[in-house]
């Protein structure tokens, strides 16, 4: 492993710059002096085992949800004014959702009237998908039977900064579109003045599960590279489950007790409290494929 001293070159926007950031659970993170892409480095070959039942139902290693379902319904109107976005700027009906967990969010968009498919690598969350009757491909958007040119839309909601090689992820992403088709992404922004408060201790570094955080500038260079037009930068706030809040924190802090009481009030009428919340620390994108 290179020494704190040693610059590493930034994925997103090229420079030879990027300076050691942070250590966090055992991951070295640099940060890039030209587009502030946070970036851990090296990149673990595979993450895949972060993603097991755990991961969806229990949290108990730092991060992901106490139950995701539940966590995840306080987000249903986020996910209605993204799907309200996405047809002002598309006017087909084919989309793909990268990342698509349990199809809560394919579940709304079919709903809607959307023809719908999903590509998810978490083993577990495809099986739960598929009994809901929901068509999500198990593996990533390389390692499926997805035909180029055959989507209107392609959504990653909170997935961009999962991916180990994100630049290769949106030039495949590229492929599936339509000649015009649109990339919907939200993301945390690194560049927010909130990540930039915290520095080091922004709640959002939690690797193996985020190896790459972006900027606005980081993030419109990688689209533009990959062939897209920006459309729209904006930020949409959410709601969070109390559990959600409380694993959250404990990711943050590490500390146990607010792991234990995630659990706790996942079993409680605590887990129908939402809270909205809006950090500013994520960013919503349209970008249309030239």
């Amino acid at each position: 492993m290179e020494n704190a001293a040693q610059k590493v070159k930034c994925p997103a926007c090229g420079c030879a710059d990027a300076y050691h950031f942070t250590v966090k659970n055992g991951y070295r993170l640099h940060r890039s002096q030209k587009c502030g892409l946070v970036f851990v480095w090296p990149t673990p070959s595979n993450t895949t085992s972060v993603y097991d039942e755990d991961y969806f139902h229990g949290a108990t290693h730092g991060f992901g949800y106490a139950d995701y379902d539940r966590d995840k319904e306080p987000q249903r109107k986020t996910m209605g004014k993204y799907l309200d976005v996405i047809a002002a700027y598309c006017s087909g009906v084919r989309l793909l959702d990268v990342g698509a967990a349990q199809g809560n969010f394919l579940q709304l968009a079919a709903k809607r009237g959307w023809k719908i498919q999903g590509v998810e690598i978490s083993e577990y969350a495809v099986a739960v998908a598929r009994q809901r009757g929901m068509p999500v491909i198990g593996g990533t958007v390389h390692h499926s039977d997805l035909q180029p040119g055959s989507f209107d839309v392609v959504t990653l909601w909170d997935v961009l900064e999962h991916l180990p090689d994100p630049i290769r992820d949106i030039l495949m992403i590229h492929a599936l579109l339509k000649p015009g088709g649109i990339i919907a992404i939200n993301t945390p922004d690194s560049g927010s003045w909130w990540a930039r408060f915290w520095g080091s201790h922004w709640h959002m570094i939690v690797p193996p599960e985020h190896l790459n955080l972006f900027s606005v500038s980081a993030l419109s260079i990688i689209l533009e590279n990959s062939g897209f037009k920006i459309e729209k930068v904006a930020k949409i706030g959410k709601s969070f489950s109390v559990p959600y809040i409380l694993s959250v924190l404990h990711g943050w802090t590490g500390k146990r007790f607010l792991a234990t009481m995630s659990a706790w009030s996942s079993r409680m009428w605590l887990r129908r409290v939402a809270f909205p919340i809006n950090l500013r620390d994520n960013m919503f994108f349209i970008a249309r494929k030239q």
